[in-house]
């Protein structure tokens, strides 16, 4: 190999290492045609052991993170499926006032005083003063009266008859005597009034007035009478 061979030879060495280099313009047809075709061979050429390695260890680090990426998607959207819908169900008003409204029909009926009464009633036993019934209706003085029976407290039960000498039928000594010989239990005393706080009030005179309410057989009348004072108080034999 002459000279001009050797020079050729390693000018093509170095364009084939260095492919962004331009040829020199002297840089025949046949040496181009050479470096070419050195080039494409160069370029497919297959990758050595250590690269072959690094490219394998690759690919299979990319698929093992994409199954298992895919694997944890998949489990997600299973738990999602699976998981119950917790959200509350929200009625609307008519709805919540529907299931909510008492049974205005309670056939097992308790007498039972207010917290209005039962403050009215422990007051009204410490001194008898009428006043202390001034703001409470005809229903709920006739509901006091009972009370003082279930309670056998008969003092207490003749302090809330009327007053009116027209409409009094016997002494407070009378009727602690009377008393004495009482049998009728608390309880028959609260079954027979247990709807008296649902009754309806009706004036039938001008001071004389009746509470209809349903009884345990039948529908009964409680009579009341108002006071000069204008304090409804109970009638003597108030159910006859």
């Amino acid at each position: 190999m002459n000279d001009k061979e050797k020079h050729d030879e390693r000018l093509l060495s170095i364009l084939r290492d260095h492919p962004e280099k331009e040829p020199p313009p002297v840089f025949t047809e046949q040496l181009r045609a050479r470096l070419t075709d050195r080039s494409l061979k160069k370029k497919w050429r297959f990758p050595n052991f250590k690269t072959a390695i690094a490219i394998c260890a690759s690919i299979t680090i990319l698929l093992t993170l994409g199954f298992t990426f895919s694997t944890e998607l998949q489990q997600a959207m299973n738990l999602t499926e699976k998981q119950p819908d917790t959200t509350p169900i929200v009625k609307d008003e008519d709805e919540q006032q529907a299931t909510h409204e008492p049974d205005t029909e309670d056939p097992k009926a308790v007498f039972k005083l207010s917290k209005e009464e039962m403050n009215t009633y422990k007051s009204f036993k410490e001194d008898h003063d009428e006043e202390h019934l001034s703001s409470l209706s005809p229903v709920s003085i006739a509901k006091l009266h009972v009370q003082s029976r279930v309670d056998k407290d008969y003092e207490t039960e003749y302090a809330l008859y009327t007053k009116r000498e027209e409409y009094v039928y016997w002494t407070l000594e009378q009727h602690l005597e009377d008393a004495k010989s009482s049998n009728v239990s608390p309880d028959a005393i609260r079954n027979a009034f247990a709807k008296l706080g649902k009754g309806e009030f009706e004036l039938v005179e001008d001071k004389v007035g009746v509470i209809q309410f349903e009884g345990p057989e039948y529908d009964m009348r409680f009579r009341m009478i108002k006071g000069e004072n204008d304090i409804w108080k109970v009638a003597f034999m108030p159910t006859q």
